[in-house]
């Protein structure tokens, strides 16, 4: 209050208790920050479920019961196609227009409680599907959760593992259905074998006897084709078959071709004919023994599988340039022929058309897929077309080089004599007089000029004095071996292209490669054929070509400075018996005749000093044995072994042959084995017989039981 003159002189105080709404803003201001604090965790946590949910492998949305979207996360709109914000609120039928078709079915059902799960497909992607209905506060269903999984890899990859077992299963089938059919193929012509020969054995008549071999040869002949088969693919499993290409004339092996197929056609009452066109060159380059035994496996399935009718071979030329020509080979037969599942198969290992035991044709199933690697190597191609019940045709594509016209030296004589052989000088190189005997035979009916040496010292010596067209090398020998004269040779200028051919006993694995590692240009395995002799010779005579001027007086040969046999060897059938000229061989023991027949080209005669050699020659070899092994000559024992191992393979001495090289074998790897002495009383125990038999057989002197004493 104021007086007159302005001044206070009393004032009045009023007061409010504001307590009460102290605290309710305080509890307002604490409301306000929980709720913002509540928000933002929302926010956040919302956020973390957004980033959770976009990055699981799974595809997640949630419609309401009127089909409208309420979430889902980005990888679903990605895969639809929508953006996600924009999208929520809309109908599913707005944002996917098939899900009335694909989805809805399924949503309708998990509207009614169900729980769902079903595959789909979209974008060539497969989804595993788990639909279940989304439940209020109450319990009540307010729409439904669907969580999709893309499994399209994992699909894939089981697709992948069921064809991959399937395909194991499969080969194993057929490896199981191979065993069995090469227990059979092996057994029929072992049991052939075996019959023909105790028959042979038994018999008196020589005509009988005479079929009877003839027989033993085809069936030998078989046996040899089916292990032949089995080399060949155990090669190209190994990727070590090999293709050697050089010149030769294309009707020469085409020619081979009707020698080898003509009678079989002939007797199964079937036409074979080989049709070859005008404009087809006939000097080509190639591996000729390949393209022979490609089209000859394909000729012998033709007639096998053809009752009826014939089977021709046609040749024509494709693209042709200076240097190459696609040469085009039709091999069609009028046989059973195959369906198309046959058809797509018939190229793969241990497969046949029918590989059931009961089946009416045999074979290994492994040739066709030799021939289609074969031509793999050769950068060729194999197609077949067939038709159930009318027969099949086989259609190869193969290029080869063009050679240089040659001279027709390839022509056949009357005889049959190659003439690309005739006056050829040849030297031929072997310790052993039973196979200097043989080969020697073989190549002077052939119109060689032939030359011998014991060991490799006198090769290079008679090499250094006159030219020869070839030499024959055999491998293991006194003085020095094969291969070190054949590293000798190339290191001669003047000897550089000779054909240096080695024929070995010895025809395990790597063998070939060692022998082309010494420089040597073929190989020959003994028994050596003699188809294979005067085929490989040919070839190689034609390459490099040496002018054969006649033989000029013997050369005079010193001896060579360790034992070795001669030279030459005649062998001659004692005076005392002069019948054995005229016997049979029925007095043999353990010696297969068709072996020994077809290695001495069928002459009785030959025959006899094949085997009065052998008796010589391996009668001591006991004895000899017995003493490099007790002066510890590892080598010498290896190689008496390994001479005696050819030497009954050459005369048809099996048992004596495997015998023998179970002994090379372990004398090889370890001279020391005490187990060196029981292989070799396991040798005399195989060799003892047929040495006595020889012996009763020629009426040798010291045969009659006589047995060689370790």
């Amino acid at each position: 209050f104021k007086d007159a003159n302005e001044q206070v002189t009393h004032f009045l105080a009023l007061g409010e208790d504001i307590t009460a709404r102290r605290e309710l803003e305080l509890l307002e201001l604490d409301a306000r920050r929980a709720a913002e604090d509540a928000l933002a965790q929302l926010a956040r946590q919302e956020e973390t479920l957004r980033v959770t949910t976009d990055n699981l492998p799974a595809l997640i949305c949630n419609f309401d019961t009127g089909q409208r979207l309420n979430y889902c996360n980005q990888p679903y709109a990605d895969l639809f196609g929508f953006d996600r914000d924009a999208a929520i609120g809309r109908k599913l039928t707005e944002l996917i227009p098939e899900s009335v078709y694909s989805i809805e079915p399924y949503r309708l059902r998990a509207l009614g409680g169900e729980s769902l799960n079903y595959q789909a497909e979209r974008f060539g992607r497969v989804f595993e599907v788990t639909m279940t209905p989304a439940h209020g506060p109450e319990g009540e269903i307010t729409g439904v959760y669907a969580l999709m999984f893309d499994v399209t890899e994992q699909r894939q990859a089981a697709a992948a593992l069921e064809q991959a077992l399937a395909a194991a299963e499969a080969a194993n089938t057929a490896k199981s259905e191979f065993l069995a059919n090469m227990s059979h193929e092996i057994r029929t012509p072992m049991n052939a074998i075996i019959g023909l020969t105790t028959l042979a054995l038994r018999t008196q008549s020589p005509v009988q006897q005479r079929d009877y071999i003839g027989k033993l040869q085809r069936s030998a002949r078989d046996l040899l084709g089916l292990l032949n088969d089995i080399l060949d693919f155990s090669k190209s499993e190994a990727g070590r078959l090999v293709i050697d290409p050089h010149p030769f004339v294309l009707n020469e092996v085409l020619g081979t071709l009707t020698d080898m197929f003509a009678d079989a056609a002939k007797e199964k009452g079937l036409t074979f004919a080989i049709e070859v066109a005008p404009e087809v060159p006939q000097q080509l380059i190639g591996d000729a023994m390949r393209v022979k035994q490609v089209i000859a496996n394909l000729c012998s399935n033709a007639i096998k599988f053809t009752a009826a009718g014939g089977v021709q071979v046609a040749v024509a030329a494709g693209q042709q340039s200076d240097k190459r020509l696609l040469l085009k080979l039709t091999v069609t037969d009028t046989g059973v022929g195959m369906t198309t599942q046959q058809t797509e198969r018939i190229f793969d290992a241990f497969t046949q058309a029918d590989g059931s035991t009961t089946r009416r044709f045999g074979g290994t199933g492994l040739g066709l897929t030799i021939c289609r690697r074969l031509l793999d190597l050769m950068d060729g191609e194999i197609s077949v077309e067939s038709t159930p019940g009318q027969g099949s045709k086989f259609v190869v594509t193969l290029p080869l080089g063009l050679a240089p016209a040659v001279n027709a030296i390839h022509a056949r004589d009357a005889a049959g004599t190659s003439a690309g052989l005739r006056g050829a000088r040849i030297l031929v190189v072997d310790d052993y007089p039973l196979n200097q005997e043989i080969v020697q035979a073989y190549l002077t009916q052939a119109g060689c000029q032939v030359e011998l040496a014991s060991d490799g010292a006198e090769a290079l010596l008679r090499l250094s004095q006159r030219d020869y067209g070839a030499v024959l090398m055999d491998c293991q020998m006194p003085v020095m071996d094969g291969y070190e004269a054949t590293r000798q040779i190339r290191r001669n200028l003047r000897w550089k292209k000779l054909p240096v051919i080695a024929m070995t006993a010895n025809v395990m694995q790597g063998d070939r490669e060692k022998c082309l590692a010494a420089g040597m240009s073929d190989f020959l395995p003994k028994p050596v054929e003699l188809e294979d002799l005067l085929a490989t010779l040919t070839s190689w005579l034609e390459r490099t070509r040496v002018s054969s001027a006649p033989l000029s007086a013997p050369v005079s040969v010193p001896a060579p400075a360790a034992e070795s046999a001669p030279a030459v060897v005649t062998a001659v059938v004692p005076a005392a018996a002069a019948s054995a000229a005229s016997a049979d061989f029925s007095a043999l023991v353990n010696i297969d005749l068709e072996v020994a027949l077809h290695a001495t080209m069928g002459k009785p005669d030959f025959l006899r000093r094949i085997l009065s050699v052998f008796f010589t020659s391996q009668s001591t070899f006991a004895v000899r044995f017995a003493e490099a092994r007790k002066s510890g000559d590892a080598e010498g024992a290896t190689r008496l072994a390994h001479t005696l191992k050819g030497a009954a393979a050459s005369i048809g001495a099996a048992a004596v042959r495997d015998a023998a090289l179970t002994l090379e074998r372990t004398c090889k790897q370890d001279f020391a084995n005490a187990e060196i002495d029981a292989l070799c009383e396991a040798v005399v125990e195989a060799l003892d017989p047929v040495l006595a038999g020889i012996g009763c057989c020629l009426g040798l002197e010291g045969s009659q039981g006589d047995k060689q004493v370790l």
